[in-house]
């Protein structure tokens, strides 16, 4: 089962020291506990982790937003290799995932 860590709107699903929490849970760990459910029953969890769009990122810095019309960056670009490593770091100070 896939587990959201961060979305598109740039929110994350549990108590991150690098991004925005989001502002709406009502389990403020909402993907710990999901993760804690799935380990219960013996099934892995798969995190999801957006790191193509990120509203919250393209917000606070306006020169990452790509026009629309323009060809999209490779999504293996180092910037992105970037965010993903530093919110899979992040998520895995605190669950068992790799």
């Amino acid at each position: 089962m896939t587990v959201f860590a961060k979305c598109h709107h740039g929110f994350s699903y549990y108590p991150t020291e690098v991004g925005t929490r989001h502002p709406n849970l009502a389990v403020p760990d909402l993907m710990g506990a999901r993760i804690e459910a799935l380990h219960g029953i013996g099934a892995q969890a798969l995190i999801y982790v957006s790191i193509m769009w990120d509203d919250l990122a393209g917000e606070k810095e306006p020169g990452w937003v790509i026009a629309q019309g323009r060809k999209p960056h490779d999504p293996s670009s180092s910037l992105k290799r970037v965010a993903l490593d530093r919110g899979m770091d992040d998520a895995r100070r605190l669950y068992r995932i790799w």
